[in-house]
């Protein structure tokens, strides 16, 4: 059954979904989309903290020093 919704004069899109404030409302008011959503979410998080995060530390002592020498160099 298509349900169509006018607001002056224009159609409304219907959909089955839609993101309103980090929150994944569905049309049958069930939590599926945003469980996964946040699933998804906590995998790349933990990508990011175990893999990515340790390799743009390592030796970052070290890259700081050579700006500050740069830095003083132009005062």
């Amino acid at each position: 059954m298509e349900v169509n919704f006018h607001l002056r004069g224009e159609e409304i899109q219907v959909v089955f979904k839609i993101k309103y404030l980090g929150y994944i409302y569905q049309c049958n008011g069930r939590w599926n989309s945003h469980i996964k959503g946040i699933k998804k979410i906590s995998f790349l998080k933990r990508v990011i903290l175990s893999r990515i995060i340790p390799i743009l530390h390592y030796s970052v002592e070290i890259w700081g020093h050579e700006k500050v020498a740069q830095l003083q160099n132009i005062q």
